[in-house]
């Protein structure tokens, strides 16, 4: 749940980079980031939604049933 009414645009955009590219490393070329910027962009934004957008293996990621509904 959202406790701060302010969004995260910077976050938003991380977690639809991935979720369109379908890797954090093309992700972040494609908005111009580090990789490791972008993973601490996402998990910063998931933080503040108190939920888990995408789950993340070593070789996979796919988007939670919450990812999936943003």
């Amino acid at each position: 749940m959202v406790t701060n009414a302010r969004l995260d645009l910077l976050g938003l955009e991380a977690f639809l980079a991935v979720a369109e590219h379908g890797s954090f490393n093309k992700a972040a070329q494609g908005i111009g980031i580090t990789q490791t910027a972008l993973s601490h962009r996402l998990r910063k934004f998931e933080d503040q939604l108190g939920i888990t957008l995408i789950t993340r293996t070593t070789r996979a990621l796919a988007l939670t049933p919450a990812g999936l509904d943003l």
